[in-house]
């Protein structure tokens, strides 16, 4: 074997052991339903959105499985190739490589194009595809003889007549049969993932998953709520004002800050300050504070951190819608949003289009809560019922109809938001997840089920509640 050849294959070797470990991981996480790391919502790459797309599985089946079998059958024809060019493992590699490359220009044309989001881990498996491509490419049209030492012996004259014709046929390389054949192969199998990812029915749900976040503590030196004018962080409008004077002994902001000052506006409907504690914030939040799905005095409230734009976001909506119909009054859904977009998320990285209205969205939302808090509930459920988020103009026009043109004109609210919307967007970044997460009084929950039975019965379980 060549010195190039050698080259060539340790670095065919390097690649397709990288995209090997890169794919077993990815089909690791898939199974164990478990979170890629440094793939968080407000990473650069939006991972979730590639992993949990329809383009991420085959028939059922992770296509980084698919891809990790592949470039096992890489590692094993590489040395053989090299060592035999014109043999049957040539050919196989040359199909095989050829295969890679195709798949890796599929997916990254459907990240671009049809998902517009990318994920690294992936980018990093479709690298290594193209490049085993061309270095196998290379390996193939390689004329150098694979037995330099050998081929030497057969011009001194010293080498039996058999293997003067396998010297002669290694340098010539494979035929034009084994050529046809590694074509055929490779666009055989290229159809065989094209068309079933397009035939296979679509399976884009998150696994809902119980996760265990550890209790924040606010630093010294990056508050969530160091500010020397607080603002109103309730309603801006409304009936009997109650002034928060006792706090519940013990709870996470006993004798410190907390996001209702004492002037603040508790409810439009009179009722008076109720502070919640969840585990894995740094601070008890009052029920009046925030918007809100659900009555203030039920027993059990729990937080959703979400983004308009998110689709699994989408997806978890007629689940908690169904479960505040079956629940009733014993049941409560405080609305945390965390707009996936720089314009007011100071932790996204990059805007992807999907999302490049996502502040907008959030601060109509929470506008609309600001100006008439019993209207919020049915603008979250009309900016979320449909399967695609309506278009910024729809949403400003509902937003209108419902509380007038105040929501457009009101500066004192928007500014409000805008640092709302930070403070939360800070709250989020420190927990370190994707979205959606459900927080509860001690647990979390993550992700999308597939049917609104399981949040059923979760809850049943954990908050001890009945069906009404």
């Amino acid at each position: 074997m060549s010195g190039r050849r050698k080259i060539l294959a340790l670095l065919i070797t390097v690649a397709a052991t990288i995209a090997l470990g890169v794919s077993a991981y990815l089909t690791w996480v898939t199974w164990q339903s478990g979170t890629v790391v440094g793939c968080t919502a407000e990473s650069l790459l939006d991972c979730d959105d590639v992993l949990a797309s329809r383009w991420s599985k085959w028939f059922g089946l992770p296509v980084s499985l698919l891809g990790g079998l592949t470039y096992l059958a890489i590692l094993g024809l590489c040395w053989p190739a090299a060592h035999r060019p014109n043999g049957v493992a040539m050919s196989g590699l040359f199909a095989l490589a050829l295969l890679a490359a195709g798949a890796a220009v599929w997916f990254v044309g459907l990240q671009t194009i049809q998902l517009q989001s990318f994920c690294m881990y992936c980018l990093t498996v479709h690298c290594c595809g193209l490049v085993v491509g061309v270095l196998t490419l290379l390996l193939y049209v390689d004329k150098s003889g694979s037995h330099d030492y050998d081929q030497m012996r057969s011009l001194l004259g010293v080498a039996d007549a058999d293997f003067e014709d396998d010297v002669t046929e290694t340098a010539q390389g494979p035929s034009a049969t084994q050529l046809l054949a590694s074509l055929l192969f490779a666009a055989v199998g290229l159809a065989a993932l094209m068309g079933g990812q397009l035939l296979s029915v679509p399976d884009e749900t998150m696994v809902m998953e119980a996760v265990e976040f550890q209790p924040l503590s606010i630093d010294s030196s990056e508050e969530l709520v160091a500010d020397e004018n607080p603002i109103d962080e309730g309603p801006t409008d409304g009936g009997q004002m109650v002034i928060a004077t006792d706090l519940p002994s013990g709870s996470a902001v006993d004798g410190g800050a907390f996001e209702n000052e004492p002037d603040t506006v508790a409810s439009i409907f009179g009722t008076g300050p109720r502070q919640v504690v969840f585990r894995a914030l740094p601070e008890s939040i009052d029920v009046n504070s925030m918007p809100l799905m659900g009555s203030t005095e039920a027993p059990h409230v729990m937080l959703e951190m979400m983004d308009y734009t998110c689709d699994h976001c989408r997806k978890l909506h007629p689940h908690l819608h169904a479960a505040l119909q079956r629940y009733g009054d014993q049941l409560a859904v405080l609305i945390h949003h965390v707009p996936l977009s720089k314009k007011c998320n100071q932790y996204v990285k990059k805007d992807f289009p999907g999302k490049k209205n996502a502040c907008d969205y959030a601060q109509l939302a929470i506008g609309v809560w600001k100006l008439a808090p019993e209207k919020f509930p049915e603008y979250h459920h009309w900016l979320l019922e449909s399967e695609k988020i309506p278009n910024i103009v729809k949403a400003r026009r509902q937003a209108i109809r419902l509380v007038g043109e105040a929501i457009l004109l009101e500066k004192k609210v928007k500014a409000e938001t805008t640092k709302r919307l930070a403070k939360q967007a800070t709250t989020f970044n420190r927990l370190n997840s994707g979205l959606p997460v459900l927080l509860f009084a001690d647990g979390a929950l993550r992700g999308v089920p597939d049917e609104s039975q399981q949040l059923f019965d979760y809850l049943e379980a954990t908050l001890g509640i009945e069906a009404r």
